[in-house]
């Protein structure tokens, strides 16, 4: 449910806009210059990737990647790192609810599916069955009437 490039990822819904919110300048502040990180991508698009990577194995942040999207969100937001720290650990958790929520509504689906199909095959199955019981009294009426 996760894959595909980060750049495809990054403008979907949530986690589009879970790591816009990750960015974010606190009230009341001017944002500082937007830095590039250093390979020359946005840390929108490697904030995308590490978040994906991570859940993807359904797993939390490593403490390295927590600490690296701190200092980032830090420098980009102009926060404290503590509180760039709790952003990035509560905009991470947002993510991984969402994504439970999204599985749980795919499981509903297909469990409805799976009913549906079983009810549209019993009525199906009885359907031939009424087809096959008329095919043979009219072909046993059609015989006598036939022997008379």
């Amino acid at each position: 449910m996760l894959r595909g490039n980060a750049n495809a990822a990054l403008n979907t819904w949530p986690l589009g806009y879970l790591v816009d919110s990750l960015f974010r300048s606190p009230a009341g502040s001017s944002p500082p210059a937007t830095p590039t990180a250093a390979n020359g991508e946005s840390p929108r698009q490697e904030a995308a990737r590490i978040f994906l990577n991570s859940a993807v194995a359904g797993a939390q942040l490593s403490p390295e990647d927590a600490a690296y999207l701190g200092r980032v969100v830090a420098q980009r937001t102009g926060l404290s790192p503590a509180a760039a720290q709790a952003r990035v650990t509560a905009t991470y958790s947002n993510l991984l609810h969402k994504v439970a929520a999204l599985d749980d509504a795919a499981k509903a689906a297909a469990d409805k599916a799976r009913k549906v199909t079983i009810g549209a095959s019993l009525w199906l199955f009885v359907s031939l069955l009424m087809g096959a019981f008329s095919a043979s009294l009219l072909a046993t009426h059609g015989g006598r009437v036939r022997q008379i």
